[in-house]
Formats: structure tokens, C-alpha cells, sequence
């Protein structure tokens, strides 16, 4: 979905936990390295940012529940 310059990608992420399918959504940010020290500094469980084939810089957020929040920014 876009909107306003916003764009919201959900999804499922199945067979992530022993619970079975969790959910997911994508943040487009302007730092992910940035972002996920930040995050990272709070004890959150934290994948850090990796480059992707697809030009993005890409990490992601576990939450207590195994729901995933991928975030990224273009490589620069």
C-alpha cells in the first residue's frame, strides 16, 4: 500500500516459530544501520542490516511474539 509517500508491504512469514505462521511488514527507512542500533540498544532481537541483490540494505526486528518487522534502505 502507498500512500502520502508512505509505502506499507504486510505479509506472512510462515513456519517462523514453533507457534507456526507469524506476521510481517516492511519499513523503507532512510538508515537501517542507524535504525537497527537503535533497536538493538533495547535488547530487542535484532538481524542487522545485509546488502541484497536487489539494491536494498536490509534487516529485521523478531518480536516477543516471532512477529517480523523488516526494515531497509537503498544501498548507497
Amino acid at each position: 500500500m502507498t500512500r502520502d509517500g508512505i509505502e506499507i508491504h504486510l505479509g506472512v512469514a510462515p513456519d517462523i516459530g514453533p507457534a507456526g505462521a507469524k506476521h510481517s511488514a516492511y519499513l523503507w527507512v532512510d538508515d537501517a544501520d542507524a535504525l537497527a542500533q537503535e533497536w538493538g540498544a533495547t535488547g530487542a532481537e535484532i538481524h542487522m542490516p545485509e546488502a541484497t541483490e536487489w539494491g536494498q540494505h536490509e534487516g529485521a526486528l523478531v518480536d516477543p511474539d516471532g512477529n517480523v518487522l523488516r526494515f531497509g534502505s537503498p544501498i548507497k
